[in-house]
């Protein structure tokens, strides 16, 4: 039997040669470092520890431990506390967090509320895809059981729905430009302007709104001659505004205009 004794701690272990004794278990003020293994810490004298959180410092780490700590009313003070797998709420052990390489889950009632992964892909995700409502500081909703976003209201009626006024990127261009999905409203001014539109594989569902605010005719131009209702290219008269589109049906693919506005 050894005893080590750390004011107001006794540390008493069983050993059975010293070959046991490798590792650490540094309490604040310890001169050596002790590897348990399978042995266990008795510490005697607990009456004159306070409850302030300087009392308890430094790490006890328990080498191949399976079981719990149980603090008692004392605070934990240290540098890292390391989980194999999850923390759990006391009498409540379908509430906890996971842990798997490079990722975290938040379980609130068996109900994976919260994930954050890093990886090829990181994410962080809310809600695990079943009838989860995510209140976003009372500014935003999404209803869990639709699929539904609203903005500024908590009932929605559509996937996404604004309770009130929303903005859109808007450019002004004057020289031949490639739109990609960072525009939506462009206006047009100058002599010899080409507006290249994206491929529409790449741009399925996607809108533009295109003003010829000028003097001169803008042409708008499709990626390989892929076509604006059929013809390779259209000419955006001085004054004429459009709103051009793209289906999100695979068999149709191809831009078409929905409306045209004349000055």
């Amino acid at each position: 039997m050894v005893a080590w004794k750390f004011n107001p701690f006794t540390v008493t272990l069983d050993l059975v040669s010293e070959e046991d004794l490798s590792g650490y278990v540094p309490y604040s003020g310890a001169t050596q470092n002790v590897d348990l293994g399978g042995y266990t810490i008795t510490a005697d004298n607990l009456s004159g520890v306070n409850t302030g959180d300087q009392d308890l410092s430094g790490l006890v780490p328990y080498s191949g431990a399976s079981g719990d700590v149980d603090l008692g009313s004392y605070d934990l003070d240290c540098n890292e506390v390391r989980v194999s797998e999850k923390i759990v709420h006391d009498g409540d052990t379908n509430t906890y967090m996971s842990f798997t390489t490079d990722r975290i889950r938040f379980y609130a009632g068996s109900e994976n509320l919260l994930s954050l992964y890093q990886g090829f892909q990181d994410y962080v995700k809310l809600g695990d895809g079943g009838d989860v409502d995510i209140n976003l500081n009372d500014d935003a909703w999404v209803i869990g059981d639709r699929g539904f976003l609203g903005v500024g209201t908590s009932k929605p009626h559509s996937h996404i729905q604004s309770a009130t006024s929303f903005a859109t990127g808007t450019t002004v261009v004057d020289k031949p430009i490639s739109l990609s999905a960072k525009y939506h409203t462009v206006f047009v001014v100058g002599r010899d302007v080409v507006i290249s539109l994206p491929p529409v594989r790449e741009s399925v569902g996607r809108h533009y709104w295109i003003k010829n605010i000028g003097e001169f005719d803008v042409r708008i131009a499709t990626f390989h001659d892929e076509g604006i209702e059929f013809h390779a290219t259209y000419d955006l008269r001085a004054r004429e505004g459009i709103i051009i589109t793209n289906t999100d049906h695979r068999d149709y693919l191809g831009w078409y205009i929905l409306g045209r506005v004349f000055l």
